[in-house]
C-alpha cells in the first residue's frame, strides 16, 4: 500500500555504475507515473558511491507516502552521492521530473562526491507535494561536503528548488574542497508561492570553511534566490573566503514588496574575508530587508576586505518604501576591518555600487570595530537619494572603529 513500513537496509544502492535512471526517463510518455516511492528504509533512500556517474533521479517520492503528503522517512539522508561519482542530476525543470525529498531522518540530499558536478533542480525538499506544508527532513535540506562545482537550482522557474521546513540549514556548504558551487533561483524558507514562511530551523544558507568561488545568486535574470522566513539568519558565512552573493531577496516575499523576515540577521559574516555582497553591475545588488536582526553584520578580526555594494537594505524592491531590519542596516564589530561599504571610486560601475540603507530600526551603519570605508551611499533616503526615508537612529554611528573613512573624493555619502 506504500504506507506500511517494510524497510530494506537501503532503498537503492548504486556502486561503480553509470547512466542509471531512477524514476522518469523524461521521454514525454507516462512521465508522471514513472516515479518510485522510496521510503521507510533503515538507512539511505538512495546511495550512489564509487566511480561512474551520469545518473538521473527524477519524479520520485523519497521519504513520503504515495500521496506525497505524509512523512514515511528513510533513516539516513534521502539521497547521498559520494565517492567519485560525477555529473549526476537530481530532478529536472518539469513537474514530472520533480522529486519530493522530505520526511527523512537525515538530510534531504547529501553530496560528498570528490568529483562533484551534481545538479539539484526543480525539487521540493522539506515540504510536501503541494509545496506549501513542512514535511521536515531531520537535518539540512541540501548538504555539500568537500565537493566542488555542484549546482543547486537554476535560472528558470522550473529549475527552482523549494528548500524549506528542514530541521537544520536550508543549504550548507562545508570545507575547503567545496569550491565553485552555485546556488541559484531557489526559494529557501518559504512555500512555493514565496509569500508564506516555511522556515528552516537554522539559517537559510550556511557556508563554513568553504573554498573560493562559491556563488549565492547572480546578476543574470532568475539567478537570485529568495531566502526568507528562516529561524536564524538568511545567509551565514563562517571562516569562508571568496563568496559572491548577488541578486537575492533576503527577508522579503518573492516580489520584494513586503517583509517575510529571517528571525535574525539577513547576512552574517563570522571571520570571513574577501567576499562580495552585491556589486555595481545591473542585477547584482541584493534586497536585504525585514529581518529580525541586522541587515548585514560583520564580526571578528578576519572579517576583512569584504565589499558591500549596490544593495537595498531596509527598503522594498522599488527602493521607495520601507521594510526595515530590526537593528542597524550594517554593523561591524569584534575586529572586522578594511571592509568597503559603497563605491570604490575607480570609475567602473561606481553609480551601481551605491548602497541605499534606510528605514532600519537603529543606525543605518554602525561601526564598532576596525578601519572601514563608507563611501558613495544613500543613507536615510529612497534609492534616488532625493526623498527622506530615515533610519530610526543615526545615519552613521562610529563607536570604537579607529581610522574609519566616511566619504572620499567624488564619492561622498548622502546622509
Amino acid at each position: 500500500d506504500g504506507a506500511t513500513p517494510m524497510p530494506n537496509r537501503k532503498g537503492i544502492a548504486i556502486n561503480n555504475a553509470s547512466n542509471v535512471i531512477i524514476g522518469t526517463n523524461s521521454d514525454g510518455i507516462n512521465d508522471a507515473s514513472e516515479g518510485n516511492v522510496i521510503s521507510a528504509n533503515a538507512t539511505h533512500g538512495i546511495e550512489i558511491v564509487g566511480g561512474g556517474g551520469s545518473h538521473t533521479i527524477a519524479g520520485n517520492l523519497i521519504g513520503t507516502t504515495p500521496d506525497g503528503l505524509t512523512g514515511l522517512g528513510d533513516q539516513s539522508p534521502g539521497i547521498t552521492i559520494g565517492g567519485n561519482s560525477v555529473n549526476n542530476v537530481i530532478g529536472g525543470s518539469t513537474a514530472a521530473q520533480r522529486n519530493v525529498i522530505s520526511g527523512n531522518a537525515g538530510a534531504g540530499v547529501r553530496i560528498r562526491s570528490t568529483q562533484g558536478n551534481t545538479t539539484v533542480t526543480g525539487n521540493f525538499i522539506g515540504v510536501d507535494k503541494t509545496g506549501g506544508v513542512a514535511l521536515t527532513n531531520n537535518g539540512d535540506g541540501v548538504v555539500i561536503d568537500r565537493s566542488p562545482d555542484n549546482t543547486i537550482g537554476g535560472t528558470s522557474v522550473g529549475e527552482r528548488n523549494i528548500i524549506s521546513g528542514n530541521s537544520g540549514y536550508g543549504i550548507s556548504v562545508n570545507f575547503a574542497e567545496a569550491i565553485g558551487n552555485s546556488i541559484q533561483g531557489n526559494y529557501i524558507g518559504t512555500d512555493v508561492t514565496g509569500t508564506i514562511g516555511v522556515g528552516n530551523s537554522l539559517s537559510g544558507v550556511y557556508m563554513v570553511f568553504a573554498g573560493a568561488s562559491n556563488v549565492i545568486g547572480g546578476s543574470t535574470p532568475g539567478a537570485g534566490n529568495l531566502i526568507s522566513g528562516n529561524s536564524q539568519r538568511g545567509i551565514f558565512l563562517s571562516a569562508t573566503n571568496g563568496v559572491v552573493v548577488q541578486g537575492n531577496l533576503i527577508g522579503t516575499n518573492a516580489t520584494g514588496a513586503a517583509g517575510l523576515g529571517n528571525v535574525n540577521d539577513g547576512v552574517f559574516f563570522s571571520g570571513s574575508g574577501n567576499n562580495t555582497i552585491g556589486g555595481g553591475q545591473a542585477g547584482a545588488g541584493n534586497l536585504i530587508s525585514g529581518n529580525g536582526g541586522y541587515g548585514i553584520a560583520l564580526s571578528q578580526a578576519t572579517a576583512i576586505d569584504n565589499k558591500i555594494q549596490g544593495n537595498l537594505i531596509g527598503l522594498n524592491a522599488a527602493g521607495n518604501g520601507l521594510i526595515g531590519n530590526s537593528r542597524a542596516g550594517i554593523y561591524t564589530w569584534g575586529g572586522a576591518t578594511d571592509n568597503l561599504i559603497g563605491t570604490d571610486g575607480d570609475g567602473v560601475d561606481d553609480a551601481g555600487e551605491t548602497n541605499t540603507i534606510s528605514g532600519n530600526a537603529f543606525a543605518g551603519i554602525s561601526l564598532s570595530s576596525g578601519s572601514n570605508i563608507v563611501a558613495g551611499n544613500h543613507i536615510g533616503t529612497d534609492v534616488s537619494g532625493t526623498i527622506a526615508l530615515g533610519n530610526s537612529g543615526n545615519g552613521i554611528t562610529i563607536d570604537g572603529a579607529d581610522s574609519s573613512t566616511i566619504g572620499g573624493l567624488d564619492v561622498g555619502n548622502v546622509i
